[in-house]
């Protein structure tokens, strides 16, 4: 700073805001700055839960709160769909939603595997994680599923999606997801501007981390689709 040919208008607060802004573009979505009073709902599905015959043998779900409340829902759909000639389930999970419960995804996952099974868990820095098991349910759906995702799937629907990929030989189609599989924290910088962290992350229940990397489709479509 001394040694620069205009150091008066280096003050220390542009350096401190310059090395900011460049933690930040480093930790890319670990790390961002938000606003301190958002003007809209972060909790508030911007689309609402949906489910239909795309075709006699084709259903379809669309989860939107990610909320327990929305359970019974899927399962009247899924009871619906195994009373008629359904052979195929389209699970669209390109739904954003920051407050995503993820015990909620973890029960929907319950709805297409054994029950007992590690889904996920968050791990923490300083003690132990939180474990998800999938659970007994009273619907099962056992046929084949096709699951939708892109850019704006929010983090539960995106452990879900990777977890069937893997676990249930689902078939995932559309963009790579954003790999927002994180716990966030926030802290106050003014009046106007809070800094959001990744203060732990949720891994799978084999302990693959989806943390900035994002599902991988089997098939990528056009974001435009």
């Amino acid at each position: 700073q001394k040694d620069y040919i205009r150091k008066d208008s280096l003050s220390y607060t542009r350096l401190n805001r310059a090395a900011l802004d460049g933690l930040l573009e480093d930790l890319s979505s670990g790390a961002k700055l938000v606003p301190a009073s958002p003007t809209d709902d972060p909790d508030a599905p911007r689309v609402g839960f949906a489910s239909t015959l795309l075709s006699p043998s084709i259903g379809y779900i669309r989860p939107a709160s990610w909320q327990a409340a929305e359970l019974p829902e899927i399962d009247k759909a899924l009871e619906e769909f195994g009373k008629s000639d359904v052979e195929s389930l389209v699970l669209d999970l390109r739904v954003p939603q920051p407050a995503a419960d993820l015990a909620a995804a973890a029960q929907l996952v319950s709805r297409f595997v054994e029950s007992d099974q590690l889904v996920f868990k968050i791990e923490y820095p300083d003690r132990k994680p939180t474990l998800f098991l999938s659970s007994a349910s009273n619907q099962h759906w056992d046929g084949e599923t096709i699951i939708l995702v892109d850019s704006e799937t929010c983090n539960a629907g995106e452990l879900v999606a990777a977890w069937l990929q893997k676990s249930a030989e689902s078939i995932v189609v559309g963009q790579p997801t954003a790999g927002v599989t994180v716990e966030y924290h926030e802290i106050s910088l003014n009046e106007d501007t809070r800094l959001r962290y990744a203060a732990a992350e949720v891994l799978l229940g084999d302990g693959s981390s989806l943390f900035q990397e994002g599902v991988k489709p089997n098939y990528v479509l056009p974001e435009a689709l």
